[in-house]
């Protein structure tokens, strides 16, 4: 099976790139990704077919080859898989290092308020929020979904 990899040209790894304005946050190659993306998590392992996809707040997981992880808080943005890398465009993304966790759960506190009286606008910016929120969390609690080495 190795020799029928070698030869097709197939990789076991791809390059992973999350790019955000500020910032290149991770640049390097894995074994597979898990987005967040606007209607659910997708899995990308290396040698995946191309493909666009929206993203929604929420938690980026990568696998390195060696079987470690990386997670990044990412505010929406968009993926691309063309020729083995995958590329993500975010407007905001926050790794475990980057993050307070204090603050985050007072951010959670505060958006865990009531609906009552506001505008839908209002609503959809709380709910923004919130993701955004929650996955800042979930990148600092490391959930059991993680990536293990």
């Amino acid at each position: 099976m190795a020799a029928e990899s070698a030869s097709t040209g197939s990789r076991q790894t791809m390059r992973v790139k999350v790019l955000s304005p500020a910032r290149a946050a991770f640049d390097g190659e894995a074994a597979g990704a898990v987005l967040p993306a606007f209607d659910g998590e997708w899995g990308i392992l290396a040698n995946h077919a191309p493909l666009v996809a929206a993203l929604a707040a929420g938690r980026l997981r990568i696998t390195r080859p060696d079987g470690s992880g990386a997670a990044f808080a990412v505010r929406g943005g968009f993926a691309q898989v063309r020729d083995n890398v995958l590329t993500v465009l975010t407007p905001e993304c926050a790794g475990p290092g980057e993050l307070d966790a204090a603050a985050v759960d007072a951010e959670l506190a505060r958006l865990h308020g009531g609906e009552a009286g506001k505008s839908r606008e209002e609503c959809a910016a709380r709910a923004r929020q919130l993701a955004w929120a929650r996955a800042c969390r979930l990148v600092l609690e490391g959930a059991p979904s993680d990536p293990k080495p």
